[in-house]
C-alpha cells in the first residue's frame, strides 16, 4: 500500500511539474507575443513619424513655392500698378500743362482783344471829335 501511495504521489508530483512547465511555457510564449506586438507597435509608430515628417517637409517645400509664387504675382502686379500709375501721372501733368497754356493763350486772346477795343475806342473817339 505505501508503494501504490508513494507512487500515486510521484505521478501527482510529476503531473504538476508538467502543468507547471507547460503553464511556463504558455507564459513564455504569451510574454514573445506581447513583445513581438510591442516591437511591431514600435516600428509601426517609427515609420509613422517618419512618414508623417517626410510629408510635412514636403508640404512645406510645397508652400514655400507657392509662398515664392505669390511673392514673384505680387511684385508682378506692384510692378504694372507702378507703370499705369506713372503713366496716370504723365498725363495728368500733361493735362494741367495743356489746360495752363490753354488759359495764357486766353488771358493772351484777352489782352489782344482788350487792346483793339481800346484802340476802337481812340478811333471812335477820335472820329467823333471830327
Amino acid at each position: 500500500l505505501k508503494q501504490a501511495l508513494d507512487l500515486q504521489v510521484a505521478l501527482k508530483r510529476e503531473q504538476e511539474s508538467l502543468l507547471l512547465n507547460e503553464q511556463q511555457r504558455e507564459d513564455f510564449q504569451q510574454q514573445e507575443l506581447w513583445r513581438a506586438d510591442e516591437r511591431a507597435a514600435k516600428e509601426y509608430q517609427a515609420r509613422s513619424i517618419e512618414e508623417n515628417r517626410a510629408r510635412g517637409l514636403e508640404d512645406l517645400k510645397i508652400n514655400s513655392l507657392r509662398l515664392q509664387e505669390r511673392e514673384k504675382a505680387l511684385a508682378e502686379t506692384r510692378k504694372q500698378d507702378e507703370v499705369l500709375l506713372s503713366y496716370s501721372l504723365d498725363r495728368e501733368r500733361n493735362d494741367i500743362f495743356a489746360e495752363m497754356q490753354a488759359k495764357e493763350q486766353g488771358k493772351g486772346m484777352a489782352m489782344e482783344y482788350k487792346e483793339f477795343l481800346q484802340e476802337q475806342m481812340t478811333l471812335d473817339q477820335a472820329d467823333s471829335s471830327r
